[in-house]
C-alpha cells in the first residue's frame, strides 16, 4: 500500500509536472501569438501609411496632369479662335482680290481710258472741239 500512495504520490507529482509544462509551453504560445499579432498590426500599419503616401502622390500627380490639360484645352480653344479669325480674313481678302480684279479689267478697256483721259484731261480727237461750260454759282 506504501509503494500505491508513492506511486500516487509520484504520479500526482508527474501530473502537477506535467500540468506546470503545459501551462507555460500555453504561456509561450500566447506570447508568440501576441508578438505575431503586435508584428502583423505594425506591418498593416506601415503598409497603410506607405498606402497613404502612395496616394497623395497620386492625387497630386493627378491634379498636376489635370491642371496642364486644362491649359491646353484653353490653348487650343484660343488657337480655334485665331484660325477662324485668320479664315474670316483671308475670305474677305479674297473677296477684295477679285473686286480689285475686277477693277482691273475694267480700267483696262479702251472705253474706260477714252472716258477718263475726256473728262478729267480734257483730251479730245484731231478735228474735234471742246466746250466747257462753267457754272455761275
Amino acid at each position: 500500500m506504501e509503494r500505491d500512495i508513492l506511486t500516487e504520490t509520484m504520479l500526482s507529482t508527474d501530473t502537477t509536472e506535467e500540468q506546470r509544462l503545459r501551462r507555460e509551453k500555453r504561456r509561450e504560445e500566447l506570447e508568440k501569438k501576441r508578438e505575431n499579432q503586435k508584428k502583423a498590426q505594425e506591418a498593416a500599419a506601415r503598409r497603410s501609411k506607405a498606402l497613404k503616401k502612395y496616394v497623395l502622390i497620386a492625387l497630386a500627380v493627378f491634379l498636376v496632369v489635370l491642371a496642364l490639360f486644362g491649359k491646353l484645352l484653353v490653348q487650343i480653344k484660343e488657337l480655334n479662335d485665331s484660325k477662324n479669325e485668320a479664315l474670316e480674313k483671308l475670305g474677305e481678302l479674297q473677296q477684295q482680290i477679285e473686286e480689285l480684279e475686277a477693277t482691273l479689267e475694267n480700267v483696262s478697256s479702251p472705253e474706260y481710258i477714252e472716258s477718263q483721259a475726256r473728262s478729267q484731261l480734257h483730251m479730245i480727237y484731231p478735228n474735234e472741239v471742246m466746250y466747257i461750260i462753267e457754272d455761275e454759282q
